[in-house]
C-alpha cells in the first residue's frame, strides 16, 4: 500500500478575533467623523466601550443614540444592562420599561 503525507494547510488567513474587532471600531470612529448620526458606528463604539468595562464612555454614546434613534433595536436592553454592570437598578429598570414600551409599539 501507498504512504503518503497529507499536505498541512498553514495558518489562517482570517485575522485573530481582536484584530476583528479593532477594525470594525476603527471603522465606526472613521464613520463618526464623517457624521455624527451614524447609529450603527455609535452603537458598535459603546459595546467596544462596554466590553473593555469604560461604562461611563458606554452609557455617554448610548444616550447620545437613544437622542438620535430612541427605536434603534436593542439599544434600551443593552443601556440596561450596562447600568446594571454600574449596579444603578433604577436606571436599568427605566431602560427596561423603555424596551418594553418600544415593543408594544412594535406590535
Amino acid at each position: 500500500m501507498p504512504t503518503f503525507k497529507i499536505p498541512r494547510l498553514g495558518r489562517p488567513t482570517a485575522p485573530a478575533r481582536a484584530d476583528v474587532a479593532t477594525v470594525y471600531v476603527e471603522e465606526a470612529r472613521r464613520r463618526l467623523k464623517e457624521g455624527k448620526s451614524d447609529t450603527d458606528a455609535l452603537f458598535t463604539l459603546a459595546a467596544w466601550h462596554a466590553v473593555h468595562a469604560e461604562h461611563a464612555k458606554s452609557l455617554a454614546i448610548l444616550h447620545r443614540l437613544t437622542q438620535l434613534d430612541p427605536h434603534y433595536p436593542g439599544v434600551w436592553r443593552f443601556k440596561a444592562s450596562v447600568y446594571r454592570e454600574l449596579g444603578d437598578e433604577k436606571m436599568a429598570w427605566l431602560c427596561d420599561e423603555a424596551a418594553v414600551r418600544q415593543l408594544a409599539r412594535e406590535l
